[in-house]
C-alpha cells in the first residue's frame, strides 16, 4: 500500500484495505478460537491426574508405606530443648 501511494497520492487503495479488513477479521476469530481451544485443552488435561510408575505402592499414607529408595549424605539429628 506505501508503494502504491508513493506512486499515486491520489490512490485510495481501496482494494487494499478491503484486504486488510478480511484478514484482520480472520485473526480475530483464529484467535478466537485458539482462545476456545485452549480452554477446552486445559479441561481435558485436568481430568488426566498423576500417572505414576507401577512400582509405586497405593496408600493413603505416604510416610508409612513409601519405599526408600536412596538416601545421600548424613541424617542429622539435633537435641532440641
Amino acid at each position: 500500500m506505501g508503494e502504491r501511494k508513493k506512486k499515486d497520492k491520489t490512490d485510495p487503495c481501496t482494494d487494499l484495505m478491503e484486504l486488510k479488513a478480511s484478514v484482520e477479521k480472520e485473526i480475530a476469530a483464529a484467535e478466537e478460537k485458539r482462545e476456545k481451544s485452549k480452554e477446552a485443552r486445559d479441561v481435558e488435561l485436568g481430568k488426566i491426574g498423576c500417572i505414576l510408575d507401577k512400582s509405586v505402592p497405593t496408600s493413603q499414607d505416604e510416610d508409612k508405606d513409601n519405599e526408600i529408595i536412596a538416601t545421600w549424605g548424613k541424617i542429622r539429628w539435633f537435641d532440641v530443648p
